[in-house]
């Protein structure tokens, strides 16, 4: 269950990010749930037990202990900001809903704050790495230990992949927004489109862009403001 909330949590809090989606139906109910399950995992930890000098621990204050060491003060910092992204998104619509517009929209602006401070998930990748490893080393012989590691690998790239496109749209989009008239994003073609206004749509050339800087193939999207070109470069050195 924690590994499936955590590749789609990976998976879409870039794109919400990017495309600045609003926090509500399915994905109010999804970071709801996320939130509700990292916080009983949270306290789930106190009881699960480590393994010492190769030997399980199971002793309840060492287990404490150890976890107040290590993990916890992460794991508090990352669902701390995850429930105070939720609660400043219904204080939003509750100001909203008695008239307040110019709370509504500061509420707005620290929720949006609250929602790119959410990305901090990608700490517990390092956690969830490791019991991987540590369940594969015990349960899989060589061969199939082996295969399993080169699926990690594709789901790395595809996912790294993934990661790209969202910030090359974003970067395109908040230059856009912000640069003067002959400074334009790479995102400007999409305000001639009739498909402008699909996701579908902007996220395939996104990862049209992203897979082309990774296999070396031609696409004709450039960079056409300084930060979009910075950010082109920065991507060569994988080549």
């Amino acid at each position: 269950m924690g590994g499936v909330l955590l590749v789609a949590d990976l998976t879409l809090t870039p794109f919400i990010l990017a495309w600045d989606v609003e926090i509500q139906g399915f994905f109010w109910y999804f970071a709801t749930t996320c939130a509700v399950f990292w916080t009983v995992d949270m306290f789930r930890s106190f009881t699960i037990g480590f393994y010492r000098v190769g030997e399980l621990n199971t002793k309840w204050r060492e287990v404490a202990t150890h976890y107040l060491k290590t993990n916890f003060l992460m794991d508090l910092f990352v669902i701390g900001f995850d429930w105070a992204s939720l609660l400043l998104l219904v204080l939003r619509e509750l100001r909203e809903d008695g008239g307040g517009g110019g709370a509504g929209v500061q509420m707005l602006r620290f929720a949006k704050t609250g929602r790119v401070l959410r990305i901090m998930v990608l700490i517990r990748v390092v956690r969830c790495t490791r019991w991987a490893i540590e369940l594969l080393e015990r349960t899989l012989s060589e061969r199939l230990r082996l295969a399993a590691i080169c699926c990690c690998t594709v789901f790395g790239v595809v996912w790294f992949t993934h990661i790209v496109s969202c910030a090359w749209y974003a970067i395109g989009s908040y230059v856009d927004s912000n640069a003067a008239s002959d400074m334009r994003g790479w995102t400007a073609m999409f305000e001639d489109s009739a498909a402008s206004a699909s996701f579908g749509h902007q996220y395939a050339i996104s990862l049209h862009w992203s897979l082309a800087q990774l296999a070396l193939g031609s696409m004709d999207v450039v960079g056409q403001t300084e930060a979009e070109r910075l950010f082109a470069v920065h991507r060569c050195p994988h080549r």
